[in-house]
């Protein structure tokens, strides 16, 4: 639809409102204007960054009829055409239930799942992030089939009681990236019917709620581990990465093998080239252990997690492995492991 590459303009109680939709989801934001006739018209989004972005640092005057916006600036003048504002998609209308949710801890619990959805497009449940409330705990679960990601937040007592909404991991990354919904302010979810609304001071979006029912996941959490091992984030991200450029063209494999507080690192080809790297482990004394991995998958996680420390909980080389940030309990990561033959030397 042509009308969606449009932003729309309209004034609303005394302010500004701009909006833009991609039927999945709906953005609002709002700027302070002293309006003197109310009015609304659609815009080339694009057309219409570009010429604000371009106007000098001074009071702007934007007047408006139903198909032609003039924007005054200083010495400048600039006429756009646009659409009629009843040709925008309507605004998504809800009644449901709402939380409360910190910011700061909303934009980590996104981060931390969201990019770990399924990226095909014949499983599109699975590329929702699932919001889960239960017994004042909000959980953020994202899987790939392969791997799953899950970030508690504890809001203390649950107004909505037990609620299940898988929502868009792309709307959800877009809110993550909008400063007006990641500061320390509270942002209020409000969840109904088809769809979840997140409010923040001066800004709103809305996305759809997937239909489709998100499978279970919580027997792809292993609950007892034989082995807890820790190391630095940036250290055994390095080595990952390195040994990510020796198996790129082949298996995409990387190998754990520790001992001795020690996680030995390691890739190889088989036309012969190899890459070993010995990384510390914190404070561990714990039964050896060997466990491979998609490479990329290890290198998403410990990119996403930025510094600091990360748990590896293994039980053998065939069952599903645990990592976890170290100060960080309510974010659980798990990765499927990978078959390989271990030699000896490994």
């Amino acid at each position: 639809l042509p009308i969606l590459a449009n932003v729309l303009l309209a004034t609303d109680e005394g302010r500004l409102k701009l909006t833009v939709s991609d039927l999945e989801s709906c953005l609002s934001l709002w700027i302070g204007a002293m309006v003197e006739e109310e009015g609304a018209i659609t815009l080339p989004a694009r057309m219409f960054r570009d010429v604000v972005s371009a106007l000098p640092d001074d009071r702007l005057t934007l007047s408006a009829d139903a198909r032609t916006a003039t924007i005054l600036c200083g010495s400048t003048e600039q006429v756009l055409s646009g659409l009629p504002a009843d040709d925008f998609p309507p605004t998504y209308r809800i009644e449901g239930q709402r939380l409360e949710l910190d910011g700061l801890a909303l934009r980590q619990a996104i981060r931390w799942t969201a990019p770990f959805v399924y990226g095909g497009s014949d499983r599109p449940v699975l590329q929702a992030v699932l919001m889960e409330v239960e017994d004042g705990i909000v959980s953020f679960v994202a899987s790939d089939g392969y791997r799953l990601a899950k970030y508690d937040l504890d809001i203390g007592v649950s107004p909505v009681g037990q609620l299940r909404a898988p929502v868009s991991g792309g709307a959800l990354m877009k809110l993550s990236q909008l400063s007006q919904f990641c500061k320390g302010d509270m942002v209020g979810v409000l969840i109904g019917g088809n769809y979840v609304r997140f409010e923040a001071a001066n800004a709103e979006l809305t996305t759809t709620r997937s239909p489709l029912s998100y499978p279970s996941y919580h027997n792809m959490i292993p609950t007892e581990l034989k082995s807890v091992v820790s190391v630095n984030v940036r250290e055994l991200r390095a080595a990952v990465n390195a040994a990510s450029k020796i198996v790129a063209s082949g298996s995409n494999i990387v190998r754990f093998a520790y001992a001795s507080d020690t996680l030995v690192v390691s890739g190889r080809l088989e036309e012969g080239a190899t890459y070993r790297a010995e990384v510390k482990c914190i404070g561990s004394n714990v039964p050896e252990f060997k466990i491979a991995f998609n490479c990329r998958y290890v290198l998403d996680l410990l990119t996403a997690l930025g510094d600091g420390a990360v748990t590896i909980g293994v039980n053998d080389p065939s069952s599903l492995a645990v990592f976890r940030a170290l100060g960080y309990p309510y974010y659980t990561h798990v990765i499927m492991p990978m078959f390989v033959r271990w030699e000896e030397q490994d």
